[in-house]
């Protein structure tokens, strides 16, 4: 049984008798808990953490990482509460001219792309990178953070250009640190993300390698046991399957969903992306029956995730009367009017849709 799934003592009960845990114990206790994908006990612990916080700068640090861990785990409206309470503090106590700021503007913006509020999210993410160059120089490894949560948001955006050169830029601050390197979780999801633009952009190999590169690095750190992980392999199964080797894909696919699953549960946003890219493989390979019920099911999640009328929730709508159409054009006809309506009400919507 991986680590996570087993049963933890409570936390507070390893101090009973003794002196309880101060603030700096209980951060590094909720970031060590992160790093092993437990993230209900990391937001357990990140809670602790907040209210044991004594001053403004403990008190922003908190705020930021328990709500990065909330909105991780799936719990969207206390992970934005969090995260804007945090920026909110930082800004007015600490000052926007500070790397706490920025920590919290990157985080933010990571919450706002994935909820498809991308102009919020670029603006908060120019900030953060721009205030991190400032403070902390340009080859700091935070930039690079906040390059690749910016790169990342330009290529949800469709301006691929940007997004490759944002996060080669990132690449390079990576590689060029002094040795040893500390490549993880945040490297090896900068090439996860490069691989999947280039994709997007029809440059198969190197979208290969770098899929190749970034899976074997978290592989090593955090491990096949986080979320990070798990997501990856969903995205490099989408290549294979994009290229047509379709049982590669598929074996990728009962991996990412099983560590999935187990990781976050069937509710989760990533669960969703799980299932509507895996209902394109069964397309492709004829399992129509297995497709629709996938479809279905990332439908009914995603309007019960982000509501209605979320650009991701089209996707599927599409990609369902696309499959339907073919053996009732009356449904068909009518998922498709759903899709095009939703459209309809999103004028602001990128190049092309969520998947």
């Amino acid at each position: 049984m991986p680590a996570w799934l087993q049963i933890a003592i409570p936390f507070a009960l390893l101090f009973q008798g003794a002196k309880a845990p101060g603030w700096a114990s209980l951060d590094r206790k909720a970031e060590e808990l992160y790093a092993k994908g437990d993230l209900k006990e990391a937001v357990r612990v990140a809670r602790l953490a907040l209210d044991a916080a004594s001053d403004p700068k403990q008190s922003g640090h908190s705020m930021d990482r328990l709500g990065f861990f909330e909105y991780t785990a799936g719990d969207r409206q206390e992970g934005e509460s969090h995260l804007r309470k945090g920026l909110e503090l930082r800004k007015s106590k600490l000052g926007n001219e500070t790397a706490d700021y920025a920590e919290s503007a990157n985080d933010l913006a990571l919450f706002y792309r994935d909820t498809g509020k991308l102009a919020e999210a670029r603006d908060l993410a120019d900030q953060a990178v721009a205030i991190r160059s400032r403070v902390l120089g340009a080859r700091d490894l935070l930039v690079a953070e906040s390059l690749n949560t910016l790169g990342s948001i330009a290529a949800l955006a469709g301006e691929y250009e940007l997004a490759i050169s944002r996060f080669e830029q990132a690449r390079v601050i990576h590689e060029s640190q002094p040795e040893p390197k500390e490549l993880g979780e945040e490297y090896g999801t900068l090439c996860i993300n490069l691989a999947g633009t280039y994709q997007r952009v029809g440059k198969y190999m190197d979208s290969e390698a770098l899929f190749e590169k970034g899976l074997e690095v978290l592989r090593r750190k955090p491990g096949v046991n986080h979320p990070a992980y798990s997501a990856s392999l969903v995205a490099y199964a989408y290549l294979q399957a994009d290229l047509g080797h379709y049982s590669a894909a598929e074996k990728l696919y009962d991996e990412s969903g099983k560590l999935l699953r187990e990781q976050l549960g069937e509710q989760h946003p990533y669960y969703t992306m799980f299932l509507n890219n895996r209902a394109t493989l069964y397309t492709a390979l004829g399992n129509l029956t297995v497709a629709e019920s996938d479809y279905r099911k990332a439908l009914e999640l995603k309007r019960k995730i982000y509501g209605r009328d979320a650009l991701t929730v089209g996707a599927t709508l599409r990609n369902l009367a696309r499959l339907v159409y073919g053996r009732n054009h009356a449904e068909g006809e009518k998922l498709f009017q759903e899709a095009v309506d939703l459209y309809a009400r999103n004028p602001k919507a990128p190049p092309f849709d969520y998947t």
